[in-house]
């Protein structure tokens, strides 16, 4: 077996050095002077934002040249251009007077296509935008969505991706969006990474790599905490085809897996008591290099087991025809059924676990969202903000929601398997529900 550098051992109940982790140095506190707007006296709203600024600066970002102080009444709205510098992350964030209950902020790129958001109930929303090697011009969209009152913002700029510093000065979970994301196993894991924080987990470990010959299984110690959730993802590298993780607790029996048929790997679980427990991988088929990281959130965070998205996998049968052809299939299945004005939603490659949000117009009566998977794909899970809607046994999901008026609603999709996906929508006047569709309500957001 190939000797392995376990300074990877993720020890959450040892101090890091026992682990052998690389420590850094604290940051040291900034020199750049606050601008003249931001030493306002006697003004509630400039001191909180003044104090999330302190603590921006303190980790590293530096002031914009977008800022911008107003009032808004109830409902009302404004909108300013923004262009995110070429390989920079532009951050604005808001804060809202006391009568502004609630402030929702929406990106939107020239064509209207919603890019991040911040829609949270409270009264200071925050967005990262990160560019590749193009400048992108886009439009920040801020609505008192509950009361009236005097808001600020300020714009702030870094090198690279800065987002879990953002969520510990502002706190909730503000938009985030990447564009020209990296490329190849790095990438993917990266962003990969990117998504767990937005859903409130936090890094627990540097990435380790290990070297895998062909069916070789290498395994990696982990000392779990109490009341504390656990992801853990493999990516290959080289030319490892099939890679299966597996983590087994204390007393060795395995307590979350994944065996499906792909060159990456992802579970999850929860603990209960604190205790050794380790961290299979395994070279399936082909021999190379795997990256493995593992995050944590506290349990209550996440919403314990329930906040868990990835499940334990198996080996589903994954869909073997090409996406055109599934896509096809399940449309006509749909218009078969009665269902009309067919949109494409959304199109792209989902890797394993990945999961990616679309925001959907509803009209209303009943939409039918069909999500239909090509080669690869072996099942999708449908969210709705707070609730599972769907979990397919196979390439095509769908669900009918019906909605009394107008709105708009944000879907989350999760892919087991890796492959090319697609979304469309169907829509019909009636509430009449699909005997081969999972069917809701929707009712407009109350807060």
């Amino acid at each position: 077996m190939t000797r392995l550098s376990l300074s990877f051992a993720v020890s959450i109940a040892l101090p890091l050095a026992a682990c052998g982790a690389h420590l850094r140095p604290a940051p040291q506190a900034t020199t750049e002077p606050l601008p003249a707007w931001l030493n306002e006296p006697d003004s509630p709203v400039i001191a909180r934002l003044r104090t999330v600024s302190q603590e921006l600066l303190r980790a590293g970002y530096v002031f914009g040249s977008l800022n911008k102080t107003g009032f808004l009444a109830n409902r009302a709205h404004t909108t300013l251009p923004i262009e995110v510098p070429a390989t920079q992350c532009l951050t604005l964030t808001v804060v809202g007077s006391r009568g502004l209950g609630d402030l929702d902020a929406i990106v939107y790129a020239p064509n209207g296509e919603v890019i991040s958001e911040d829609t949270q109930s409270d009264a200071h929303p925050s967005v990262q935008l990160c560019a590749g090697v193009q400048p992108r011009k886009l439009y920040f969209h801020l609505t008192a969505y509950q009361g009236a009152g005097a808001y600020a913002f300020a714009s702030f700029l870094t090198k690279r991706e800065r987002y879990k510093e953002l969520v510990r000065a502002v706190g909730g979970r503000p938009g985030f969006a990447v564009f020209g994301a990296e490329r190849g196993e790095r990438g993917r894991l990266r962003n990969f990474m990117r998504g767990l924080v937005r859903r409130g987990f936090e890094s627990a470990g540097e990435p380790t790599q290990v070297r895998l010959a062909s069916d070789q299984k290498v395994l990696l110690p982990l000392v779990a905490k109490q009341a504390r959730c656990y992801t853990v993802a493999a990516f290959r590298g080289g030319e490892v085809e099939d890679l299966n993780l597996s983590v087994f607790g204390p007393n060795g029996a395995v307590i979350a897996y994944d065996f499906s048929q792909a060159s990456e790997a992802a579970a999850q679980f929860c603990v209960k008591r604190s205790g050794d427990h380790a961290i299979e991988i395994h070279a399936k088929r082909g021999q190379g290099a795997a990256e493995v990281a593992v995050f944590q959130a506290p349990d209550t965070a996440i919403g314990g087991e329930r906040g868990l998205w990835l499940g334990s996998r198996g080996n589903p049968a994954r869909a073997q025809a090409p996406l055109q052809s599934n896509m096809q299939t399940a449309l006509a299945s749909a218009e078969a059924d009665g269902w009309r004005e067919q949109r494409l939603r959304a199109r792209g490659r989902l890797v394993q676990a990945e999961s990616v949000a679309h925001q959907i117009s509803l009209e209303a009566g009943c939409t039918l969202l069909v999500a239909s998977g090509g080669r690869g794909i072996g099942s999708f899970r449908i969210r709705l903000p707070g609730r599972d809607v769907d979990e397919s046994e196979g390439p095509v999901s769908r669900v009918e929601i019906c909605a009394s008026g107008s709105r708009q609603v944000q879907l989350q999709l999760t892919a087991n398997g890796a492959g090319e996906y697609s979304l469309h929508t169907f829509h019909r006047a009636g509430a009449r529900q699909d005997a081969s569709s999972k069917s809701i309500s929707v009712r407009p957001r109350i807060r």
